[in-house]
């Protein structure tokens, strides 16, 4: 075998001598996730994130379940295996063994130096009337001035003095609060406090003064522009309180004001089972405009909000295939990929979400409350911008590593999810199959 991506470390140095102990049988271990590309044949394994390479005709005897010790002496791959982990002792509890790493990785991880992100929402509001909204119920607030300054307080007395500051701009629609963000970026600035932001925007609102300001005063590093497809599906959808004789135009106007910038723009593209099937005429048409030019721009697809928790995603993603590959192949996917990013990539992740980086990461909602989820579930925030964290109890309990559900115990994608039991949000269906396509997608591109 080729060594293609190398195990972590850490997490090698925990597992130790204790796994490769001699016993008298071994069986694949249910972290083993092989797959095929381009004809060539590959093993990952999801818990030491190794990733190796078949060649010169190997072939994994995956009809044998289990291997003594004497037929692993005497076989060179088997030997392999074992010694990296892709075979483990019969009755070893992996499930057990990962929650011990992930504990300890995630104790060594844990630091209280102030926080490096902070995920801001100037305002609720928002100028689109999607119908698949999941804040369609929330009532529109915008940041007072009060509120604005002493977001900028918070920000100076709470952020990790160690690293640049990172922000987050949400919504509602971000840019409804335009003004908000000069002015919160322009005070980090004058006190030289060193940042970079993001943000999730519909777009629309992207004008030449904008895209100015993003390129400039706002550091803006990453966009996500979310789109629903073609012209004519996105303008039924997108429903803007103001009238534009083309909404879609519009917003290709917006990513066309960033298109060749230093920002990386990602296109989210809201896919379910009504506007699917015009998906490739939607690829087509990006990179018509912009594709061929520009290394900045970035296409992926993702079921609605509210199809995740159906089977609907199945038959959205089984639709979507070719789209993807085509899609991926048009855009490059991998231009992205340096080694640094491979490496951040490919990490066993002790945090999967802001919510459960209890130290790291903060939501500022337009009211100035703290919650550690952009979702905003009600009766979950734990302080404010003027007294900080009143609620304290409740990040010891984001810091404490949970039992696994019985569902997910013995589950070959679980270093891909997370055991984080007091997650708000509904579980993905099927969420086996859905990580582990993810994850063999992930590995490919």
């Amino acid at each position: 075998m080729i060594e293609v991506f190398p195990a972590q470390n850490s997490v090698i140095k925990i597992l130790g001598a204790s796994v490769k102990t001699s016993k008298d049988s071994y069986i694949w271990s249910i972290y083993l996730f092989p797959f095929t590309d381009k004809g060539e044949k590959y093993i990952f394994h999801n818990l030491t994130r190794q990733c190796m390479k078949l060649h010169g005709g190997e072939e994994l005897p995956s009809d044998t379940k289990s291997f003594i010790n004497e037929q692993i002496e005497s076989d060179a791959l088997l030997k392999e295996l074992r010694d990296n982990y892709y075979l483990v002792p019969e009755g070893l509890d992996e499930t057990a063994l990962y929650m011990s790493i992930y504990r300890t990785l995630r104790i060594n991880n844990t630091r209280n130096n102030g926080f490096k992100k902070y995920t801001i929402l100037p305002t609720t509001a928002c100028n689109a009337r999607c119908f698949y909204c999941y804040e369609k119920d929330f009532v529109p607030v915008t940041m007072t001035d009060e509120t604005v300054e002493q977001t900028i307080e918070f920000i100076k007395k709470t952020h990790c003095k160690n690293s640049p500051v990172r922000i987050s701009w949400f919504g509602g629609e971000p840019l409804v609060g335009a003004g908000i963000i000069d002015r919160i970026c322009k005070a980090l600035a004058d006190d030289g406090i060193a940042f970079d932001s993001s943000m999730v925007t519909n777009g629309i609102l992207i004008d030449d003064y904008i895209a100015s300001q993003m390129k400039g005063l706002w550091n803006l590093k990453k966009v996500q522009i979310s789109l629903d497809g073609v012209e004519s599906e996105y303008n039924k959808r997108k429903n803007y309180i103001k009238h534009y004789d083309s909404p879609y135009q519009t917003v290709m106007e917006s990513i066309g004001r960033l298109a060749g910038s230093d920002i990386r723009v990602s296109l989210r593209v809201n896919t379910d089972l009504d506007n699917v099937d015009t998906m490739r005429e939607f690829v087509d048409d990006v990179y018509s405009r912009f594709g061929a030019s520009c290394n900045n721009i970035f296409v992926y697809f993702s079921s609605l909000y509210q199809d995740a928790a159906t089977p609907r995603t199945f038959e959205v993603r089984k639709k979507l295939e070719d789209v993807i590959q085509y899609s991926n192949k048009l855009f490059v996917r991998n231009r992205e990929n340096t080694q640094s990013v491979v490496d951040k990539k490919l990490l066993l992740r002790t945090n999967q979400c802001i919510a459960d980086n209890a130290y790291d990461c903060t939501v500022i909602t337009p009211d100035g409350l703290l919650y550690k989820c952009e979702h905003i579930i009600p009766g979950t925030s734990y302080g404010n911008i003027w007294d900080g964290v009143t609620d304290k109890e409740f990040i010891n309990r984001l810091l404490i590593p949970t039992k696994v559900p019985e569902k997910c115990y013995d589950c070959p994608v679980l270093p891909e999810c997370t055991p984080f039991d007091q997650c708000p949000i509904k579980h993905v269906y099927e969420c086996r199959k859905v990580f582990g396509a993810g994850l063999v997608t992930r590995l490919k591109n």
